[in-house]
């Protein structure tokens, strides 16, 4: 079976603070219930749902009072949690990624996302292979100015010598938000960032609450940064193919994963 992983970014607007990768992924008939049901929900939007204009009630929510917004957020993270497809996001913090890499680039902590990302998805088909399940996995990014860049960095990951989960990989593409299922990514991705954001200042948000058994979100720490610093840096896709994997004790990145999320 062919899994299908739909991916977003998301991020504060001066791209300051975080730089979140998240998305969906499961197999045709958890998308099949998921577009179904999210279709009708979305159906009487003035544009495709996208979760910082619903929750600012403008763009495909404008005009809408802050309950409906409310109300149309609960309902489609039930959608997503009922057809139980997996959320994953990935979020790097922008400060710590310059002051450890003061040359880097506008887009490059959301390029680090992305690696994390696609090598994640391959990960998890190769898990399912050790419990008997031959799953690969085509991953969709929403499309955009960096989308050359990451049909790119998709490329040269396949091409990772040694990288033996490369071969799980069977797909990139770029969609627009008029597909439901990179809407539903754009909510998680959006929820990866805010997740972060909100540490130490704020509760857990609802969303998550209610997609917790489904989630995990990986935040990169300064130490991590630091150790992919000293090993070659973020171009170094060895390293991260293999991170923690070779028997060397590495840094750990901050971890939400189930019941590990604080839900009061």
């Amino acid at each position: 079976m062919v899994l299908r992983g739909y991916f977003d970014d998301s991020g504060d607007d001066k791209q300051q603070r975080f730089s979140a990768i998240g998305g969906l992924v499961g197999g045709p008939d958890q998308w099949f219930h998921f577009e179904k049901q999210w279709n009708i929900a979305t159906y009487d939007l003035k544009k495709p749902f996208h979760s910082t204009d619903c929750e600012a009630q403008r763009g495909c929510c404008d005009g809408w009072s802050m309950d409906r917004a409310a109300a149309l957020m609960k309902q489609l993270s039930a959608i997503i949690a009922s057809t139980h497809l997996g959320g994953f996001g990935a979020v790097v913090p922008i400060v710590e990624y310059r002051a450890v890499f003061p040359n880097s680039g506008k887009h490059d902590p959301h390029f680090l996302a992305l690696k994390q990302t696609i090598i994640n998805m391959a990960y998890l088909c190769r898990l399912g292979a050790l419990s008997g399940h031959l799953d690969s996995v085509a991953i969709c990014h929403e499309e955009g100015q960096t989308s050359p860049a990451a049909r790119q960095i998709y490329c040269d990951l396949k091409a990772t010598p040694g990288w033996k989960d490369s071969k799980y990989l069977v797909g990139f593409s770029t969609a627009d938000k008029r597909l439901a299922s990179l809407q539903g990514a754009d909510l998680v991705a959006r929820e990866a960032f805010k997740h972060a954001d909100n540490i130490g200042k704020r509760k857990t948000r609802r969303p998550v609450k209610a997609l917790h058994r489904g989630l995990s979100f990986h935040l990169w720490t300064r130490d991590s940064l630091e150790y992919l610093k000293s090993n070659g840096g973020p171009d170094n896709l060895e390293v991260l193919t293999t991170w923690g994997q070779r028997g060397e004790v590495v840094p750990q990145m901050t971890n939400w994963f189930r019941d590990s999320f604080d839900l009061r």
